[in-house]
């Protein structure tokens, strides 16, 4: 069975005084007294409160496999030394997480969420989880002595497979196919 592991956290504490901290997360199968490295998310910079976008993808043989105990640790690479600082840490197994609600266990005080999805890779239908973030968005509206409020927003349209098919297959010489106005033209 293949699973997703997606990794978020909140009210992290502070690396020191003037710095927030560069957090990143570490997922370790425990077996025998060892652990053994299976993924790391991104480092997302200058936040106590992270949501990592990349998934650590795990492959399990069998159901006592899928027990298995994982633990998460969260660290901060600090780079005015070469000593990683350790922000949080939980441990927990795949099952129990995918078969609680909504596939998602808070843990560490509600410090750490984890979420476990099956995974489907190498099919051409499924669930896809997308997450947008939107970087420096220029503020549009200047409000009361240039102190207006901005709101950005991303439009998603969706597209079936039957729709580009059937954009490809035309003929490109078609003046109507060519109008990049139609949203349905790629």
């Amino acid at each position: 069975m293949k699973y997703q592991i997606i990794l978020a956290a909140q009210r992290l504490k502070r690396v020191s005084t003037f710095r927030i901290g560069n957090p990143y997360a570490v997922v370790k199968k425990i077996s025998n007294d060892d652990e053994i490295i299976l993924g790391r998310t991104e480092e997302i910079e200058d936040t106590l409160n992270p949501r990592w976008s990349t998934p650590i993808d795990i492959e399990t043989d069998d159901d006592d496999d899928s027990s298995t105990p994982l633990r998460v640790i969260i660290y901060d690479d600090s780079s005015t030394s070469s000593q990683k600082i350790l922000l949080a840490e939980a441990t927990f197994d795949l099952i129990s997480v995918h078969a609680g609600e909504g596939h998602t266990l808070l843990l560490n005080d509600d410090r750490i969420r984890v979420t476990v999805l099956e995974s489907i890779m190498g099919s051409d239908r499924g669930i896809m989880n997308i997450q947008f973030r939107l970087l420096d968005v220029k503020n549009i509206e200047s409000g009361l002595l240039g102190l207006g409020k901005s709101d950005p927003f991303v439009e998603i349209e969706k597209y079936s497979t039957s729709e580009i098919k059937d954009n490809n297959d035309e003929d490109d010489d078609d003046d109507e196919n060519n109008d990049t106005s139609n949203p349905n033209h790629w």
